[in-house]
């Protein structure tokens, strides 16, 4: 492993600020350029005063963000909140038959116009019907996208999109979980409004081989629910 080298001496072990060779050459030359540039460097130093740590989540002062115990607080609540949506997922896949193999399908346009869906949402409706078909079949999921952050947005089961799909004409692409799935979305007011629901299920009682130990773990997405990433 590498050794940090003085840019002054150029000997290893130490840096320009601590080197002895630069400190006694200031002490033997007090009026020399090394000499007035240290105490530029103390006088600035003394303007600004004594330097205030504030934490850059929290923006809390006298810590970082390294020993926030706001941060660490939060995490750990995140990581429970996405555990129990993991369980209350995978809850649903074996109840509803959602994994690769499935078919899923587009909902009777009635349906949606029943609870409320007009303008932009109907137009979205005949634009991927036209575009795409009736039909996708299931071939995985977007595990960064299935996290507890979906139990409280107002676009779940809208714009959400975690499912990864093929359609009859061969394109491949991301759409939300079905309507079958409002039930996880308890904070959600438009989930109602959901495009897709359950078509043709499948066995999937092995969904949860499906995802990564930090997802299963609720993890995963913890930096970006923070604002860390």
């Amino acid at each position: 492993m590498a050794t940090k080298r003085c840019s002054y001496c150029y000997q290893r072990g130490h840096t320009r600020p601590t080197c002895p060779e630069i400190k006694q050459h200031i002490a033997d030359n007090p009026d020399g350029y090394y000499a007035r540039k240290a105490r530029l460097k103390a006088e600035r130093k003394a303007a600004r005063g004594p330097t205030v740590r504030k934490c850059s989540y929290c923006k809390e002062t006298g810590h970082n963000k390294k020993t926030c115990t706001t941060l660490k607080f939060d995490r750990v609540e995140m990581r429970v909140k996405n555990k129990k949506f993991a369980k209350a997922f995978i809850e649903g896949c074996k109840s509803f038959g959602l994994y690769p193999g499935a078919l899923l399908e587009m909902r009777p346009l009635e349906d949606l116009k029943a609870e409320g869906a007009r303008g932009y949402r109907l137009s979205q409706y005949d634009r991927e019907k036209s575009q795409f078909g009736a039909l996708a079949m299931v071939t995985g999921f977007s595990e960064h996208v299935l996290s507890h952050d979906l139990c409280n947005t107002d676009k779940y089961l809208r714009s959400e999109s975690c499912v990864s799909v093929r359609f009859p004409n061969g394109r491949k692409s991301f759409i939300p979980l079905p309507y079958e799935f409002r039930h996880i979305a308890h904070n959600s007011e438009g989930c109602t409004k959901a495009l897709w629901k359950m078509g043709s299920p499948v066995d999937a009682s092995r969904v949860l081989n499906l995802f990564s130990e930090e997802w299963k773990s609720g993890t995963l997405a913890i930096n970006r629910q923070l604002g860390l990433d």
